[in-house]
Order: C-alpha cells, then structure tokens, then sequence
C-alpha cells in the first residue's frame, strides 16, 4: 500500500502539471512544486526499498524515475524557445486593416474597431478558438 502511495504522488504530480497547463493554457518551464511532489515519492520509495526490497518497489522507482525524468525534459525543451515579441505598430498595413473591422457589441449594434482604437488608446484585442 505504501509503493502504491509513493508511486500514485509521483503520478498525480506528472498529471496535475499538465492537466493544469492544460485548463489554464499557461505552460511552466520549470514548475518546482511538481518537481518536489515527484522527487518527494522517489525518494520515499527509495527509503522503502531500503528498509524492505521488493520487486514491485523497484518496479515502481523505475517508473517513477522514467516519469520525473520526462517531465524534466519536457519542460526544459519548451524552456529553450525565444520569446518572440509580434507587435502591430501604427501605420503597418496590418493595424489599417483593423481600423475596418466591424465588431458587433453585446447590445447588438456595429462597431468600427478603428473607433473603439481612436477612443481608448489601451486597446486589447483577444482572439480566441472558444466554443460557447
């Protein structure tokens, strides 16, 4: 029961980090409260096979060692990526084909965007792939 707790810790702390990256689309580089979770479990397995070796403990090391390694490569890959700034700045041929857009507003009327742009000059704009 004990190898099944330590082996299930370092699971649930592999799958919270990207069932979590996942809900909240934000991807951690280096997510250090999963990392501790996983390691936690290692090493109480490690100190269970100390005090009692059984295969099914070493079993379970050797896929709790599998995981936190993959996640640590996983993370680490993505943490290498440069961040890209992409702006549209004023007068690009881009930011003139935003003024033409027309939004419709939640009461139902039209909106130019180059209006709601000219107005508040902190205009953000979201695009999103949602399904309602």
């Amino acid at each position: 029961m004990k190898t099944f707790l330590c082996t299930l810790l370092v699971f649930l702390s592999f799958v919270s980090y990207f069932m979590l990256s996942r809900v909240t689309s934000y991807i951690h580089y280096h997510p250090i409260a999963h990392y501790v979770g996983m390691v936690v479990g290692m090493f109480l397995l490690i100190y269970l096979m100390v005090s009692k070796f059984t295969k099914l403990r070493m079993a379970a090391l050797i896929f709790s060692i599998f995981i936190i390694c993959f996640t640590f490569w996983y993370t680490t890959s993505f943490s290498q990526y440069k961040d890209t700034n992409a702006s549209v700045s004023l007068g690009d041929s881009a930011g003139s084909m935003l003024n033409q857009i027309t939004l419709v507003s939640t009461s139902g009327e039209s909106i130019k965007l180059g209006t709601v742009i000219k107005k508040n000059r902190a205009t953000l704009i979201v695009f999103s792939r949602a399904q309602w």
